[in-house]
């Protein structure tokens, strides 16, 4: 029995809509591990930068200004750290453990040694110092002041708290999302 043209048509559609959605799993796939390696760049140069900070630059630090210099480094070190980690670049494992350093560090009269050269600023200045100079204009760093002084000046659950940042943020994205489609519904109306 001949098979219609209209059959021949059908198997195409079904081979195509086929491909396409192996096309789809395997462009998935490949986003993923690209993912993955962007991660594993990221995690790179963090610990490259901290490692700076912490070994080379702090034996450095020789009085209040190149004090006030690490920190304001230090600080936009852990911000930048914070917006990636909110992005979902880095782990939440990793990210509560670095958290679990700052609150030590915090706790310590003082974690980079060098309070011998200069007495001032403390690593508490340092936050001060660093919370006035970055970006406190963006809710980014606001959301993450916000995180720190809770994980620094508290002794609430370090987890929780960074789910409940995390939740704030994406509460803050669904907002801004909202109000965006909504002027974008309203513009295309005039």
């Amino acid at each position: 029995m001949p098979i219609t043209l209209q059959e021949v048509i059908a198997l195409l559609q079904a081979f195509s809509a086929l491909i396409a959605g192996l096309a789809l799993v395997i462009s998935s796939l490949a986003l993923r591990e690209v993912r993955k390696m962007k991660t594993i760049d990221l995690m790179r140069a963090f610990q490259e930068r901290y490692d700076k900070l912490r070994w080379d630059i702090a034996k450095d630090v020789k009085g209040k200004q190149t004090a006030r210099e690490f920190y304001s480094r230090f600080w936009n070190l852990q911000l930048e750290q914070y917006e990636y980690w909110q992005h979902g670049l880095i782990d939440d494992r990793i990210y509560t453990y670095w958290m679990q350093m700052r609150r030590t560090e915090w706790g310590e009269t003082d974690p980079f040694l060098f309070s011998h050269k200069c007495p001032k600023p403390s690593y508490h200045d340092g936050w001060t110092i660093a919370a006035a100079v970055l970006k406190p204009h963006l809710h980014s760093f606001r959301t993450f002041q916000t995180c720190m002084d809770r994980i620094l000046k508290t002794t609430q659950d370090i987890p929780t708290i960074l789910r409940e940042s995390k939740a704030a943020r994406l509460w803050f994205i669904r907002l801004k999302r909202t109000v965006f489609g909504y002027r974008l519904a309203k513009d295309s109306a005039c």
